[in-house]
């Protein structure tokens, strides 16, 4: 009869192969709990942490209540939310510590005595060292964010109270002036109404006074006027001719007989758009186009014995744009000057 070996629960490779498969289980035991012992002092750091922050933050709720009740304002570097921050951090290593004492249940001996004690001594460092020392740190920092929110009351308390009185002070400012103004119209009002009867008399009086004065004026300009004779002069424009010929504009002007060579003036007026003769008794402006006629270089003469004034204005000279074209020969030495021209000639 043949029976297997594994029926009785013998191992085809012996007593040594179990040996170090118990051995394996054992050395990944006890390097979870190698894990599980870093993750321990890393929380350790955190309340030490915990613990030198929460000082500092009582200390800066003091510095904020002192500047508030010496200034009147509040301290715009501190931040409110500090307190409640810490504590959710200081709650945070308590849950983290409660989390490896679950992870500690869950490592099995199995009767290794390195392991049991390994797991003992973690166990122990928790509950009696670092989850009563996170607790007070917890404790402290519940206090310290209670404390906080009762400083903040009353600060915003003592603000809207502050807001408050200013608008009450605006508010009653603002009706003082209004009573003020309402006041200062109603005098000015009966002031006006006792002097509408002065003002009324004093303007009747005014107007009395300048219709006779307006009268005996002009009673004395008729007496001047009758006494003076005073004949009228009668100004009259001298003749003059203008004539275009092929390269000027020619002003022909008579002189009257008050006028001299001498008392003729002639000028430039408006940048050069006017020419302007004057004489004793008259003036006589020519509008003059500048871009047909070069005024600058105008010139006058007196003929007849200086009893007639003669002005030239001469035209722009032009340049002739277009050319007459020249014909070569197809004889002479510039025939290939055109090569694209049938035969050389060019136009």
């Amino acid at each position: 009869m043949n029976m297997d070996k594994n029926t009785f629960g013998v191992n085809e490779n012996g007593p040594c192969a179990d040996k170090d498969h118990v051995e394996a289980g054992v050395m990944e035991r006890i390097n979870m709990l190698k894990e599980i012992s870093q993750k321990i002092e890393g929380i350790a750091l955190q309340l030490e942490t915990a613990k030198r922050h929460g000082p500092q933050l009582a200390a800066k709720l003091a510095h904020y209540k002192w500047y508030f009740n010496t200034f009147k304002k509040t301290w715009s570097a501190y931040d409110v939310l500090a307190s409640s921050k810490h504590r959710t951090y200081t709650s945070g290593c308590v849950e983290a510590l409660m989390r490896i004492l679950c992870e500690l249940d869950q490592v099995q001996s199995n009767g290794n005595q390195e392991i049991r004690e390994y797991r003992k001594k973690l166990v122990a460092r928790i509950n009696k060292e670092l989850l009563p020392e996170a607790d007070n740190v917890l404790l402290k920092a519940k206090s310290l964010l209670s404390f906080t929110e009762s400083i903040l009351d009353i600060v915003n308390a003592n603000i809207a109270e502050r807001e408050m009185k200013k608008r009450e002070t605006s508010i009653e400012n603002t009706d003082d002036m209004d009573n003020n103004e309402m006041k200062k119209s109603e005098t000015s009002i009966d002031s006006n109404v006792d002097m509408d009867d002065s003002d009324v008399e004093e303007t009747q009086n005014k107007v009395d006074a300048d219709v006779d004065m307006n009268e005996e004026n002009d009673v004395a300009r008729n007496k001047r006027a009758a006494k003076q004779d005073i004949p009228k002069r009668v100004i009259k424009r001298p003749r003059y001719d203008i004539r275009e010929v092929d390269d000027a504009v020619v002003v022909r002007l008579e002189l009257p007989a008050s006028d001299t060579p001498e008392s003729i003036h002639i000028k430039l007026e408006d940048d050069g758009d006017t020419l302007a003769i004057y004489g004793n008794e008259f003036t006589l402006p020519f509008a003059v186009n500048q871009c047909n006629y070069n005024v600058s270089a105008a010139s006058y003469k007196f003929l007849h014995r200086g009893r007639l004034l003669q002005v030239n204005i001469p035209k722009h000279r032009r340049r002739n744009v277009y050319r007459q074209p020249r014909q070569y020969s197809p004889f002479s030495t510039n025939f290939n000057r055109y090569p694209s021209h049938p035969m050389g000639w060019a136009w």
